[in-house]
């Protein structure tokens, strides 16, 4: 008979993630807003629990990821907007952490500034 195997690779919606890491859990509780925020985005589908590893991965001091979230929201960037650029991903955390950094860049906020809405910047 052949030894089980066990899967490496444990897909968990980001609720089940945050009740295993009470670090991040805790930090989101402090911050409901970029919680829902990110919550938003996900929504209730199962990633890889190594994707959501990738996402929250602390960066100095600092959890960089959620961070960009804060200045994503001070930018008025609906989270459906941001959803919307990632939707063909099926690793949705992985990919949002590859390019929140971009997403935070203070030239989003000049679009807010001159009236160019996300929306119309996410459709290229």
């Amino acid at each position: 008979m052949a030894p089980k195997r066990s899967n490496p690779s444990i897909k968990c919606n980001l609720e089940e993630y945050l009740n295993q890491n009470n670090e991040i859990k805790t930090i989101l509780e402090k911050l409901p807003e970029v919680k829902r925020y990110i919550s938003n985005i996900f929504k209730t589908h199962l990633y890889f629990s190594e994707d959501f590893d990738v996402f929250f991965a602390k960066t100095g001091n600092t959890y960089t990821s959620i961070e960009n979230v804060k200045l994503l929201q001070q930018y008025h960037i609906p989270a459906v907007s941001v959803a919307s650029v990632i939707q063909q991903y099926t690793s949705k955390p992985k990919v949002l952490a590859a390019i929140l950094p971009k997403l935070a860049d203070s030239r989003f906020g000049l679009l807010k500034h001159y009236g160019i809405p996300f929306s119309s910047v996410s459709l290229f």
